[in-house]
This record gives C-alpha cells, structure tokens and sequence, in this order.
C-alpha cells in the first residue's frame, strides 16, 4: 500500500509539469476472468497532443465462490494512451501498459475460528483502446476495452465519464 501511495503521489508530480489538459472521471467496469462488474476511477494527463498517462483503480465487486468464500480483485492500472487524429469531437486511442491486480480470498478457518485472508498481487500488461466522445470543454463520456495479459488474464471493458481540471 505504501508503494502505491508512492506511486500515485509521483503520477501527481509529474502531472504539475504536463500539457494542459487533465481528466478525472470514473465509471463502471467488468472483468470476465472475475466474472464480475466493479466500479473505477481514473485519470487522464496530456504530455503532448496525442500522448497521455492514464492511471486507473477498479474494484471489482466480490464474487461468492462456495458458500461464504469470496474472491476480490482490484487492479491498479497506468496506461499510456495514443491518440489518433480524427478532426472531430471523437478520440480514438490505443492504450498498453502496466496492470497490478491484487486478489484475495478471505475465509473462515474451521480449526480455530479464525478469519483467514489469502492474497497475491500480480504484475501484468494492458493493451487494448477506447473511444471518447468530446459533449463540451468539461465533460468527456468514454469506453474502453483492454486485455490484461498477467496470471489473472481478463478482458475488461470499462465505461463511464471523464471531467476536465482546470
């Protein structure tokens, strides 16, 4: 947790530096290895004018395995995304990057009462594209479709909306 707090606060340093634009937004998510939908949140910074880091959190909302045991998943992700030229308010990106899921499995241990978590976190790659559609200067719907290629392969298609920061 600490890394990623790390890791987030050198995002936002790097931001101060970057190209005007910069989104944040959040939307709804579902992965069909988890089998689940999720909720996330996400950013976008512009280093030039096709070019953008995009860091990413969704959580997926945990799926009952068998009887009481639960499977959560979270993915940490930072994208950068390319931007083709359109000439219109539609941007059509290509994005790849770096995904880090965390998986656990909490469950009761029987033996001696005890609530037990099970956890890994595995690193993996993104590749995949989206599509936003520019309403005005502040709003920016968005869909995106990705593959995380790590040992939690899933497709994830992610939806929702993006505001501008000033």
């Amino acid at each position: 947790m600490k890394r990623l707090i790390i890791l987030l606060t050198f995002i936002t340093t790097i931001n101060c530096t970057c190209y005007a634009q910069k989104y944040i937004g959040g939307g709804i998510a579902y992965g069909t290895q988890i089998e689940s939908a999720g909720i996330g949140i996400n950013g976008e910074y512009f280093v030039t004018d096709n070019i953008s880091i995009a860091p990413s959190l969704i959580y997926f909302f945990p799926r009952t395995l068998l009887g009481d045991l639960k499977f959560k998943q979270t993915d940490l992700n930072i994208n950068a995304n390319y931007y083709f030229e359109t000439g219109s308010e539609l941007g059509l990106y290509a994005l790849g990057g770096l995904n880090f899921a965390i998986v656990s499995v909490p469950f009761f241990n029987p033996f001696n009462g005890e609530r037990v978590s099970n956890s890994s976190t595995e690193i993996g790659l993104n590749l995949g594209g989206g599509v936003n559609y520019k309403v005005n200067d502040q709003l920016l719907p968005f869909v995106e479709l990705k593959y995380n290629i790590s040992d939690f392969d899933q497709l994830i298609l992610m939806g929702g909306v993006r505001f501008m920061l000033n």
